[in-house]
């Protein structure tokens, strides 16, 4: 099912609107923020807030997610299909049947992510990821870049870091940052696109 861009970007912005106050970070990703004038699903990208639970009789304690973000996430959600609010990904069926992909990246990562997410897939792949693979980089599930030469797999399996003390990459502090140290001039969003004319949504 495709969704005109103006429907769904107003859909998106009301579930942004709604979790904004309740986390530390969140952008509207994928072909939204490219501005397509056709949309699949809706993508959002977010570090939730945290806050402490006590967790046993001698005042221990542990961050978990808000109630506050659960409680908004809930208001619109009409079943989760995948992932849970404390993983890295969630797949939720929105009160009228259109699809959620909401990301919630380590902060450390959030910009790469967001490049990421943003897309286009093929852009995302032909651009970004071979920008950080020239750079001696892979990407592992879930905690971001490693040096390549502190991983196995590639191929079919996954990147996996085996250096306890790994290299770090930058923690970027905007998707230009990242840009940058890529190699990459940024571009808006909406430019986004290989093999394909550029048609955004006005």
């Amino acid at each position: 099912m495709s969704i005109p861009f103006t429907k769904a970007h107003a859909l998106a912005t009301r579930i942004k609107d709604l979790l904004q106050p309740h986390c530390i970070l969140i952008h509207i990703a994928g072909s939204i923020r490219r501005m397509r004038p056709e949309v699949k699903d809706i993508e959002i990208l977010c570090i939730p807030k945290k806050e402490d639970r006590q967790t046993d009789l001698f005042g221990g304690t542990k961050k978990i997610i808000s109630n506050d973000f659960c409680g908004a996430l809930l208001h619109f959600t009409e079943k989760i299909i995948k992932g849970k609010v404390e993983g890295r990904y969630m797949q939720i069926e929105l009160k009228g049947g259109i699809i959620l992909d909401l990301f919630l990246p380590i902060p450390a990562d959030y910009y790469r992510q967001l490049a990421i997410r943003t897309g286009s897939a093929e852009y995302a792949h032909k651009i970004i990821a071979t920008g950080w693979t020239k750079k001696g980089w892979v990407g592992v599930k879930d905690i971001g870049l490693r040096k390549r030469t502190e991983c196995t797999g590639g191929g079919k399996f996954p990147w996996r870091c085996t250096k306890k003390d790994a290299s770090l990459p930058p923690v970027w502090r905007s998707e230009g940052e990242f840009f940058a140290w890529l190699g990459l001039e940024y571009i808006d969003p909406e430019f986004r696109e290989l093999h394909q004319p550029i048609n955004t949504a006005q």
